[in-house]
Order: C-alpha cells, then sequence, then structure tokens
C-alpha cells in the first residue's frame, strides 16, 4: 500500500487505484492474485495512522536512549578495585573503543563479570556501542551478569536488558507446538504483542524468566517470541551463546 500510495502521488493521480497482491499457496503450488481498489484519501489516512502508530516508539527509544546515556557518563565502577580489575576494565573500555577484540584469562574471583559489563556499558555510553551482548553456557554465569547489571542500576545506571530463555522452558504446552490449532495463545498473536511489548518497555527495565511469563500471560501472548521482541528493544541481552553462534537456534 506504501508503494501505491507514492506512485499516486508521484504522479498526481486522483482516480481510485488498484492494487494487485500475488501470493503462492505452498499447499498446491498455485498462485493468488488478489485485486483491491483504493482513492487517494483512503490511502493517505492508512499512512497518517501508520505514521502515528511508528511515532510512540521512535519518540520512546529516542528518550529512553538520552536518558540511558546520561546516567552513563558519571557511572562509578560499584566495588574497590581489587588486584589485576582495574588493568581489567581499562583493557575492556580500549578494545570497545579501538573497535578490536580481547581474549582474557583470569583466576576465578577477580570479578570478571563487573570488570567487563562495567567498561562495556560506559562504552555505550560515549557511542561506542548500541547494546550489549552478555553470552554464556551456563545458567549460573547468566545470574551473576544479571547481578552485576542489577548492582549498577542501584548505582543510577538507566538500563534494560533482558535474559532469554530456552523455548522448552517458556512454552505453555507440554511440547511446543506453534500453531493456533494447538496453542491458545498463537491465535491473534501479533494483533496483541505490539501492546504487550510496548506496556513492558514503558513500566519495567528488568526483564527476567518470571517477569517475560507474567507479561505474556496477562497479553494472552506466547512467551517464547514475546521474549525476542522485548530484546530487539533493550539495551542489554543476556543469552546463552548458541543464540548469537547458531542462526537455527530460537
Amino acid at each position: 500500500m506504501t508503494y501505491t500510495l507514492l506512485s499516486s502521488e508521484e504522479e498526481g493521480l486522483l482516480r481510485p487505484l488498484t492494487k494487485e497482491e500475488v501470493k503462492p499457496e505452498h499447499s498446491n503450488w498455485r498462485i493468488r492474485h488478489f485485486l483491491q481498489t483504493y482513492k487517494l484519501p483512503e490511502l493517505e489516512q492508512w499512512f497518517d495512522e501508520l505514521l502515528d502508530a511508528w511515532f510512540i516508539w521512535a519518540e520512546f527509544q529516542y528518550q529512553w536512549q538520552k536518558a540511558r546515556d546520561a546516567s552513563m557518563q558519571h557511572l562509578e565502577f560499584p566495588f574497590p578495585y581489587r588486584k589485576g580489575q582495574r588493568e581489567l576494565v581499562s583493557g575492556v573500555y580500549r578494545t570497545i573503543l579501538r573497535k578490536k577484540e580481547l581474549f582474557v584469562q583470569a583466576p576465578t574471583g577477580i570479578g570478571k563479570t563487573m570488570s567487563t559489563v562495567f567498561p562495556a556499558i560506559r562504552a555505550i555510553g560515549e557511542g561506542c556501542g548500541d547494546r550489549l551482548f552478555y553470552l554464556t553456557a551456563k545458567t549460573i554465569t547468566r545470574t551473576v551478569a544479571e547481578e552485576a547489571v542489577s548492582i549498577l542500576k542501584e548505582k543510577g545506571l538507566q538500563f534494560k536488558a533482558i535474559t532469554l530463555t530456552a523455548k522448552e522452558k517458556m512454552c505453555i504446552l507440554d511440547e511446543p507446538e506453534c500453531d493456533p490449532i494447538h496453542c491458545p495463545r498463537a491465535k491473534g498473536h501479533f494483533d496483541r504483542i505490539n501492546a504487550a511489548v510496548y506496556e513492558m518497555l514503558t513500566e519495567c527495565d528488568s526483564y527476567t524468566r518470571e517477569e517475560v511469563l507474567r507479561q505474556a500471560e496477562k497479553w494472552n501472548v506466547c512467551p517464547h517470541e514475546f521474549q525476542f521482541d522485548v530484546a530487539s528493544w533493550v539495551d542489554g541481552v543476556i543469552c546463552d551463546y548458541n543464540y548469537a553462534f547458531d542462526p537455527t537456534s530460537k
């Protein structure tokens, strides 16, 4: 419809316009044609409503990122530095600024999580990144990352972070069946998902598995897909490394 509107305005047409859609039917490999006629005022009204809906999200993102970046400017390391910690913090920060890669091996107890999360967040505040991904293979290290972000937020950081959870642990069914016939939340999911995501983004900043499940139940949407929609808007994503390196993992 957007192309129909743009072409009509470019050509200065006032007569009704016909849009044709061509869709394949995978069940029998036939091609179906759909014709629909619009008047220019109808297209303009549709486009105005589309922009109004988009503006709400754009305004939220702009205002939030401005507040987030401001909170990062004077953020201090939350603990007295242990031996080797200051060097690690500086190394991570410089690596991000220079767009390089860093491999670190350090003993248990030095505080590696905070020493990497803190400088990464400060670098985002300097415009050297847009989002933080914390990848791990163990549940306990995901918990430690969540705690690190929580501690920094107690120090004044404004930061939205989500922890991604496997489908088997999020699905309301015993066995995932992602279709309206088997899953009651699949029917109408996309009619409700935008409102569910926007409400969660504007009402809280931390999205644990329990919070995601609660919000998904409230709006009757798929909790697994819901968490990915939320993740596309947040500042930090904590997840299993397969989500980053395995394109089939979801």
